[in-house]
């Protein structure tokens, strides 16, 4: 009889990188021969109540405290029908392609251990340790477990999605004592073992995110019905989580000296109202995958750049974290792809070749170190 595990990540929701990666490692573990279920948190949205409350705290923190936070805008609450329309298309991709459990919407419960019983649980990847990001941090610690549950507890590229220390001192002494039980702990960044190290007081192991770990065939197989990038001629695209006129700016340098196209992907802010469907996950895989040259600020538009072996710059997101960034560069010896936003830094080396065998071989190399941390971590003999 095959295992059962449970994943924890994010909630679902509309972000391409977080959907992806959820995906990607639900069909690596059964792909390993494990019935697999995505435990379906999802974020309860935002009363208007209390966005203007937390718009309010916002503005006089900037006032009277010189918060350089970002200020905004009303415009930005959504609706329950406006965000149930946005999810339009993402909703379908994970209807069609992740096996999920019923809804959380607050803290998993013992509920969830009666009806489903998994033999083992792992948390991760994306910045499930972020408490910032995190619905209730200690669920990603696996809280809802007895001590003596005889359940595996893993973490697989886990991340905290900086290069430093985000817990208070609360969520550091729990979220202490609950990896303690674990038995592995792997991290996305090279940064989260020194974390781990530092403040949990264990060894963990720097893994491939597991977008990384699928054959470069599950990818095309998902966009075999695509047709957006067919017959086009060499283009440039673009995917910006935090788009400014400077990264725009320099994408249109890039494409200009490359003689490319210039696409969004997915579309530019400008181009679409707030309330329109985010484009299907699948057109935003093929894009990177059709593309000749990338420029992103995204951590997983950097990954599909390297998985696709498509020429690409990545602009350093501050606000998001930089180590992820570096971390995975610096595994593919790709560090020069990094800049940071500035015109200044676009020169000929940007344009260097990429020796793409090497990279696909550490890549390779890397697969096999995580496909053993599997394998020894969910050794239920």
């Amino acid at each position: 009889m095959k295992k059962k595990i449970g994943i924890l990540t994010q909630p679902l929701s509309t972000n391409y990188g977080g959907l992806i990666q959820a995906f990607a490692l639900q069909k690596f573990l059964m792909k390993r021969g494990y019935e697999v279920q995505v435990i379906n948190r999802v974020f309860k949205p935002v009363s208007i109540f209390r966005f203007v409350l937390s718009l309010f705290k916002t503005y006089l923190s900037y006032f009277l405290m010189g918060s350089k936070i970002e200020l905004r805008k009303i415009s930005d609450w959504k609706s329950k029908k406006e965000l149930k329309l946005i999810a339009k298309n993402t909703e379908k991709f994970i209807k069609d392609n992740i096996i999920v459990t019923e809804i959380f919407k607050k803290k998993i419960n013992k509920k969830l251990i009666r009806k489903y019983n998994f033999d083992g649980y792992v948390v991760g990847s994306d910045q499930v340790w972020r408490p910032m990001y995190s619905p209730y941090l200690p669920n990603y610690f696996f809280d809802f477990l007895n001590e003596n549950d005889e359940v595996k507890r893993v973490s697989y590229a886990a991340s905290f999605g900086v290069d430093f220390w985000e817990f208070n001192n609360k969520q550091t002494n729990t979220c202490k004592h609950l990896v303690k039980q674990f038995e592995a702990v792997s991290v996305r960044e090279d940064s989260g073992v020194d974390l781990c190290k530092q403040y949990f007081g264990i060894d963990a192991v720097h893994l491939l995110d597991p977008t990384m770990l699928l054959d470069n065939e599950d990818y095309e197989d998902l966009v075999k019905n695509c047709s957006i990038a067919k017959n086009m001629p060499p283009f440039l695209t673009t995917y910006f989580l935090d788009e400014d006129i400077d990264k725009i700016e320099i994408a249109e340098n890039v494409a200009a000296s490359l003689k490319f196209q210039l696409m969004s992907n997915i579309y530019s802010k400008t181009e679409i109202s707030e309330s329109t469907p985010k484009p299907p996950v699948e057109e935003w895989l093929e894009r990177f995958m059709k593309a000749s040259f990338v420029v992103t600020d995204s951590f997983h538009g950097t990954v599909f750049s390297i998985i696709f072996n498509i020429p690409f710059i990545v602009i350093a997101n501050k606000k998001r974290g930089i180590s992820r960034f570096t971390s995975l560069l610096s595994k593919f010896n790709l560090e020069d792809r990094l800049v940071f936003n500035d015109n200044k830094q676009i020169t000929e080396n940007i344009f260097n070749h990429i020796d793409w065998k090497k990279v696909n071989e550490i890549r390779e190399l890397e697969k096999l170190k995580s496909i053993d941390f599997i394998e020894k971590s969910f050794d239920f003999k």
